[in-house]
């Protein structure tokens, strides 16, 4: 399989330097892969409403790599192929390696997704801790079976997407969790039509952090701080009125 990508460098803004300057700038700054949403390509994400994190990104000097899943645009799938979580996830991986190996790029590496494709973003920061220093997940599920079960009420509906899906398992929340070395953001819609409260990435991360041990020094003072900003912020509110 061959995943097209097309990579949008912070040097291409810079029309007036020589090709050497502008090729050292783009090497040495910042990039961030940027996973699609589902039935989304990344022609799409450079038309609004969708180029919101695109425009973000580049206005702070920072590469963008965008790429398409497996038969979306020109990535290629095989005639009797299916796209699943575990192929995204090889793919993404590829086009992590053609950024070091082949664009040569130094500086550092992030990562962003976008609803299915927290599967990907999730998955690189955590297998590759030593490269990936952000990790945005940006209105993602924990599983793809819970966005199943959610929509679908009844007691069959997880046997049947097991057995049609093989028993897929995206692991977002998890591999969120253990991405320990990066600066991460995970957002959420509460209003979400597809992804509701129950099973987006948001929930499935707090779920796993509420297994931690509170009961030390450290979270206790950091409840206590907490406590003092809401009554402070409290006590401003009540100036104002």
């Amino acid at each position: 399989m061959k995943p097209h990508a097309f990579s949008i460098d912070e040097g291409m803004s810079d029309m007036q330097r020589s090709s050497a300057e502008t090729g050292e700038k783009y090497l040495t700054k910042p990039t961030i892969i940027m996973c699609n949403p589902n039935a989304l390509i990344y022609q799409q994400m450079v038309t609004a409403p969708n180029a919101y994190w695109l425009n973000f990104f580049l206005k702070r000097e920072i590469n963008v790599i965008c790429w398409n899943y497996r038969g979306y645009g020109e990535s290629e799938l095989g005639t009797f192929e299916n796209m699943d979580p575990y192929k995204s996830k090889r793919d993404v991986e590829k086009v992590l390696a053609f950024g070091v190996n082949n664009l040569k790029l130094r500086g550092k590496f992030g990562v962003y997704g976008r609803s299915i494709g927290g599967i990907a973003a999730c998955h690189l920061a955590q297998k590759f801790p030593d490269l990936i220093q952000t990790l945005i997940v940006d209105r993602s599920f924990t599983e793809i079976s819970g966005v199943a079960t959610s929509k679908l009420k009844g007691s069959m509906t997880d046997v049947i997407f097991r057995l049609l899906t093989y028993g897929w398992q995206c692991k977002d929340a998890e591999n969120y969790n253990k991405s320990a070395n990066c600066y991460k953001i995970v957002t959420c819609d509460p209003i979400d039509d597809t992804i509701d409260q129950f099973v987006n990435c948001c929930s499935g991360v707090a779920r796993i952090q509420a297994k931690i041990n509170y009961n030390t020094k450290e979270f206790r003072d950091f409840h206590e701080s907490l406590l003092y900003t809401c009554n402070y912020e409290r006590q401003l509110y009540e100036k104002l009125d």
